[in-house]
């Protein structure tokens, strides 16, 4: 399933919840050009395994470590200053 400028606001608000559509799992966020400011919020979707950030003005990755099922972070065009907290299975990660 995915969602993408949809819910960009509530994670530029970080809402402490967000309830999915009934029925679906989560695996790809696509949040490409949504003038996003950071991650939090992200832990609402615990199954994510695709997050596509790039485009934006994020600094700050710590938010993506309750990530566990995050394989591909594409996060380039960013203003990324560290990398510390991302998960440990990450296999794919583009700046």
């Amino acid at each position: 399933m995915w969602l993408s400028n949809q819910v960009a606001q509530t994670l530029n608000q970080a809402m402490p919840t967000f309830e999915l559509p009934s029925g679906g799992k989560v695996t790809v966020l696509d949040f490409d050009r949504c003038n996003l400011a950071s991650t939090a919020g992200i832990e609402a979707f615990p199954n994510v395994e695709v997050l596509r950030i790039g485009n934006n003005k994020i600094v700050d990755t710590s938010g993506l470590a309750a990530l566990t099922k995050l394989e591909t972070l594409l996060a380039s065009d960013n203003r990324i200053a560290s990398l510390d907290g991302l998960p440990a299975q990450l296999t794919d990660l583009t700046l």
